[in-house]
């Protein structure tokens, strides 16, 4: 595709995001997205070998907030995911097991990495491209963790970069192709470097306004048992540092327990442990702790973080990963996941209400009526 030379040069960073809403196809044009279809190949690599690939077939219906993700690896494995945008979801294995988990909804097609920095604009600086040859246009976040490169000519999103505990995540665009008047990238690609960890998505084919049928998104997740109020499942595991020292729903009893299933090489796991280190050191005093709970499949590069990063928490490895018992003992389909338990061991709160600010504020609340 060639290069969209556009009138004028950006002087503010909202001007730049609109010439980049422009350039993918127009405002309106976005707005009158109603669903979405595309087919695409995920490959992740960690440390250089090939982890998993799938074919991902992913249908949104845009009104409903609907979406639904079926998904072949290849050993043709399917699982089939179904969620909205504000419950969790719903996965299906080909011998008809069903589990659950926590995966983030994608994003909406409707709505265009440009538009999402367009409603937090005020949180942005915007910086011009090298002095010699200006070949991008850059934008950054107010906390200087995150920023994102666009074409000084066509002034489409190239590329994000992200500063995280584990080494700069970059995700690439590229391939852009006109799809119903709209540019959009078939081709995305994240690395980083420093955790070997790559992720590459290929687009085959995408659909807008695709039509879908109304009841192909209707899900029943009242089989859940991992949501507050219930029991949290018996288990034991043996810690990663301390030997000898092993971890139950008996042990953890008496302190209220935060379940973290992550991976080096999941970025948003990564991302929260600032968050998290924070939570622990107030509360730990007062009868809090964190079990982490390791999905990697590398236990030398496991152990060399957890030892350099969270060696104050209780650490668990789980070699087998998603193909162990835990995945259908805790509903597990995506990480992160966390789950909070009270002294007695019934879950308190789950996923995104056992996180940031209102994993704190439950803390606050329940340890409060402790004393």
């Amino acid at each position: 595709m060639g290069s969209m030379l556009l009138a004028g040069e950006p002087a503010t960073s909202g001007d730049l995001l609109a010439e980049s809403i422009i350039a993918e196809g127009g405002r309106a044009k976005w707005e009158s997205i109603q669903s979405y279809r595309s087919v695409s190949t995920r490959a992740i690599e960690l440390g250089g070998k090939l982890s998993v690939k799938t074919r991902e077939v992913l249908e949104i219906n845009i009104p409903q907030a609907r979406w639904r993700l079926k998904a072949s690896d290849e050993r043709d494995q399917l699982r089939v995911t179904i969620g909205d945008s504000e419950r969790t979801t719903v996965y299906k294995k080909q011998n008809g097991e069903t589990v659950g988990g926590a995966d983030t909804p994608p994003n909406v097609p409707a709505m265009s990495e440009s538009r999402r920095l367009l409603l937090q604009i005020q949180d942005l600086k915007f910086e011009s491209g090298p002095l010699v040859a200006k070949e991008r246009w850059t934008l950054k976040s107010e906390n200087g963790m995150s920023q994102w490169l666009f074409g000084s000519k066509s002034f489409l999103l190239t590329r994000k970069l992200e500063k995280t505990d584990y080494g700069q995540s970059e995700t690439r665009y590229s391939d852009y192709r006109i799809v119903d008047g709209l540019l959009l990238p078939f081709q995305i690609t994240t690395t980083v470097k420093q955790a070997g960890y790559v992720v590459d998505q290929k687009f085959e084919s995408i659909e807008l306004n695709a039509a879908f049928d109304k009841t192909a998104f209707d899900f029943d997740d009242g089989w859940r048992k991992i949501k507050a109020g219930e029991k949290i499942p018996d288990f034991e595991f043996v810690d990663a540092i301390v030997d000898g020292k092993k971890w139950s729903r008996e042990s953890m009893r008496g302190s209220f327990a935060l379940l973290d299933f992550w991976a080096t090489w999941c970025g948003p796991c990564v991302a929260e442990f600032p968050s998290l280190r924070e939570t622990h050191r107030r509360f730990k005093d007062q009868g809090f702790a964190i079990l982490a709970i390791s999905l990697d499949s590398d236990r030398d590069q496991y152990l060399k973080y957890i030892k350099e990063n969270i060696p104050e928490w209780g650490n668990v490895l789980v070699i087998d990963g998603f193909d162990s018992e835990l995945v259908r003992q805790f509903e597990l389909s995506s990480i992160p996941r966390t789950i909070l338990i009270d002294p007695a061991g019934v879950i308190v709160a789950v996923d995104d209400d056992a996180r940031g600010q209102k994993l704190i504020q439950v803390l606050e609340q329940r340890l409060s009526t402790q004393r």
